[in-house]
């Protein structure tokens, strides 16, 4: 009973989540922005709800409205079914930066900030009012999706603490909800950043214009920086799910098999019917897995593709560069530590409020101002030192799943000759070959793991230490 409560609660809190996105790529921000309006929680899980049809194949059976008063938005199936195909695109993980800095609407919003902060042009404030009006309201678009991404990301988490066989596909779209959550968080403080440095722009006060021009500054690249990882965190989540996705489509071509196997012995009185209508059972729920891997999948790579400057596509993540032995020897925790502690956002932020507070401030302000800063001194050191012992230990992570491939294609070039001599059946020799794809699966993840950690530790020499 408490299971199906579960499920109950995180498909209502994933069909938010993907009504949320589609009313997002539906249109012009606008549209989503005045769409939003109209939709509280309870109906967003009302209107969301019909595609959590398209998980188990009926999407006619999933063309409901929300049931919301006259001049709501159409039913979440209606907007799917309507809207055009996502074409593919395949995008390197070392392309997403470039991309994202070039083609991001907010990024764009931040650098006419800094170009506005930096220029103080007097003739320029109706534009940067008419900036500020536009890019809030964005941000009030991204804040919108907050609730409904969360609740998804909640849910799945619920379905993997309850374990079974599904943990993992269950952790892995947690890990991606929270990727889009992440990714609509940063959204809206960019933008709230851009919209702060656009005011700041627009009527500093002289006394204070030089300090709070550098503050605005730091938080402007700050948030551009944010914006590339979050990015980069959603790009990751996508090959995370492709790998799921793999898994899952080697689970069911063993299941396959072994319902193949089943019929014959059905066939010959060797086996009960029921042994056979569970193992194909088993395959259609392997099946209904693996289409929800992809349309999750999807929905992240949409999100993807559009702030690459792709619209109506889907991304999909080439295979990633592995992690250099040449990389993994060259971290130096010392020399690290000092990039990290000069490159800190946090740190430099509170650098120049402590310095502003010395020209103006009360003794209460000064204060705390310096509170603040040796508070963010004090923790840097403790949170680089998780993200490089984090490096080491998926390096080693890694390594222990590679010898463990090797091992799996010696025990499959074993059976290759036992098969040759009869001495194993056919299908006892797929299940060996299945144990190698497993262990190979098994070494990409681990490899996906150590390059998720690299890239968060080179974040933290650039800046970003969360």
């Amino acid at each position: 009973m408490r299971t199906d409560k579960i499920l109950k609660r995180t498909r209502a809190a994933a069909a938010a989540a993907l009504g949320a996105a589609v009313l997002i790529q539906a249109g012009s921000p606008v549209f989503a922005a005045e769409g939003l309006r109209y939709i509280d929680v309870r109906d967003a899980l009302a209107g969301g709800a019909a595609a959590i049809a398209l998980k188990d194949g009926a999407l006619e059976a999933a063309g409901t409205r929300s049931g919301s008063s006259e001049g709501s938005l159409p039913g979440l199936a209606d907007l799917i079914k309507d809207s055009p195909s996502l074409k593919t695109v395949t995008i390197a993980f070392e392309d997403v930066e470039k991309l994202v800095t070039e083609n991001c609407p907010a990024v764009k919003a931040l650098e006419k900030a800094r170009k506005a902060q930096k220029d103080q042009k007097e003739d320029a404030t109706e534009s940067i009012e008419a900036q500020i009006s536009l890019y809030s309201m964005e941000r009030d678009m991204y804040e919108a999706q907050v609730p409904a991404l969360r609740a998804a990301a909640a849910g799945y988490e619920s379905l993997a603490e309850a374990g079974g066989e599904d943990q993992a596909l269950w952790e892995a779209a947690a890990r991606a909800a929270e990727a889009q959550l992440g990714l609509a968080q940063t959204m809206s403080g960019a933008l709230s950043a851009a919209v702060r440095g656009l005011e700041s722009a627009a009527d500093q006060t002289e006394r204070a214009a030089d300090n709070a021009h550098d503050i605005a500054l730091i938080e402007n690249a700050e948030s551009r920086a944010l914006i590339v990882k979050a990015a980069e965190d959603l790009a990751l989540s996508i090959a995370e799910l492709q790998l799921q996705k793999d898994d899952i489509s080697r689970a069911r071509g063993a299941a396959q098999r072994s319902a193949d196997v089943l019929e014959i012995m059905v066939r010959y009185g060797k086996a009960a019917p029921l042994a056979l209508e569970q193992a194909k059972a088993a395959l259609k729920e392997l099946e209904i897995r693996e289409k929800s891997l992809g349309e999750a999948a999807e929905l992240a790579g949409n999100h993807l593709a559009q702030m690459c400057g792709y619209e109506g596509a889907a991304a999909k993540i080439s295979p990633l560069p592995q992690v250099s032995k040449e990389k993994l020897t060259s971290m130096d925790w010392n020399e690290d530590l000092k990039t990290a502690l000069s490159k800190s956002f946090e740190i430099r932020k509170a650098q120049e409020t402590e310095e502003s507070t010395q020209l103006y401030a009360t003794v209460a302000q000064k204060d705390a101002a310096q509170a603040a800063l040796k508070d963010a001194e004090s923790r840097a050191p403790a949170a680089l030192r998780d993200l490089y012992d984090a490096v080491k230990t998926g390096a080693k992570d890694a390594d222990l799943a590679s010898e463990k491939t090797i091992l799996a294609k010696k025990t499959l070039e074993s059976q290759a000759i036992r098969l040759k001599h009869g001495l194993i059946s056919r299908n006892a020799y797929l299940d060996s070959e299945d144990e190698v794809r497993a262990a190979e699966s098994a070494e990409k993840a681990a490899l996906l793991s150590l390059f998720k950690a690299m890239n968060d530790y080179s974040w933290a020499l650039r800046g970003i230490m969360k």
